[in-house]
């Protein structure tokens, strides 16, 4: 009975752990990588300036770095509008956690108290909050 409970809080903890670990590394990473690109886009952005205003007038120069980044952000946002959209599978670690918790209590018996309830509650709760977590 026991060994139930430890192996579905293992499963439980360490696909929430994982989960919350990569996503963690993930924004970090997203985090310096947009840091990095941002100083160097303007710079891009002051070499390219420097560089039309050679050939037009100042204020056309600025207009023109002006639509082409609007333009950018524009299709920036529409990719990003299809990428949220599009449907991902459930881990399947959480969802054998979910399915599993019922049958714990099963095993558990016909004398179901209060701390055995919540820790069925606590299981079923982190399953799903694993498997949301597992989505994004």
């Amino acid at each position: 009975m026991i060994a139930v409970w430890k192996g579905l809080s293992l499963l439980a903890f360490s696909e929430l752990g994982g989960t919350v670990r990569r996503n963690v590394t993930v924004l970090t990473l997203y985090g310096v990588g947009a840091v990095i690109g941002l100083i160097g886009v303007l710079f891009a952005l002051l070499a390219s300036q420097a560089w039309l205003e050679q050939h037009m007038s100042m204020i056309a120069a600025n207009l023109l770095i002006a639509g082409i980044l609007f333009g950018l952000a524009l299709v920036v946002g529409l990719v990003g509008f299809f990428v949220s959209r599009q449907r991902r599978t459930p881990s399947p670690l959480a969802s054998t956690a979910l399915i599993a918790a019922p049958y714990a209590a099963r095993l558990v018996g016909r004398k179901l108290n209060l701390g055995t309830l919540a820790v069925i509650g606590v299981m079923a709760t982190g399953a799903v909050i694993g498997r949301q977590l597992g989505r994004d």
